[in-house]
């Protein structure tokens, strides 16, 4: 192709406004914090590789090099690292083959196989979706790392920042931040 690889994968700077990108990334978080109300609720949060993730946050907050490393690590690479090859490369090739909406499924369904945890996997599978569907509104993927990126800091900040994790208010709190995310994509 003539094209640049940046051009290819979709870096470009999309074609969606700032308030549109910053309202797709309230969903993608909301969505993100509905999975977690709903994994809560069923007490599957503490079990496979989210609880590894989750104690291995709690002990690096005490040692700032070591939070910073978390930080980077699970903060913002994975939002970076993962958009560039799951949205970029993966859906938006796929979406060139065999259409948008095969390619937003096939890569969620890749980019859920790749975290390698049946519960870590099946959320992963949904938020891919999102991700999928938000890089075929941008037509790129900028919008798409912006709202893997604030995902996961707030997700290692939050616990750092406040003594407890906030949680919404009982058995409204999921159904709620999905309607938001749902809300997100509709706008």
């Amino acid at each position: 192709s003539s094209r640049s690889p940046a051009d290819r994968l979709g870096l470009g700077p999309g074609e969606l406004s700032l308030s549109t990108s910053l309202v797709l990334v309230v969903g993608f978080v909301a969505l993100s914090g509905g999975l977690h109300q709903g994994l809560v609720s069923l007490e599957l949060r503490e079990t496979g590789s989210l609880a590894e993730i989750d104690r291995w946050v709690r002990e690096s907050r005490a040692r700032a090099p070591t939070f910073l490393l978390a930080l980077l690590a699970l903060g913002i690479a994975p939002g970076f690292g993962d958009e560039i090859l799951f949205r970029g490369f993966v859906h938006r090739g796929l979406a060139a083959r065999i259409g948008p909406h095969w390619g937003v499924l096939v890569s969620a369904a890749i980019f859920g196989l790749a975290h390698f945890d049946p519960v870590h996997s099946s959320l992963a599978f949904l938020l891919g979706a999102y991700l999928g569907v938000v890089t075929q509104l941008a037509g790129g993927i900028r919008t798409a790392i912006f709202c893997h990126v604030a995902n996961n800091t707030l997700g290692i900040l939050a616990p750092a920042l406040i003594s407890h994790t906030l949680a919404i208010g009982g058995a409204w709190g999921a159904p709620s931040l999905l309607v938001l995310a749902g809300a997100s994509l509709l706008y």
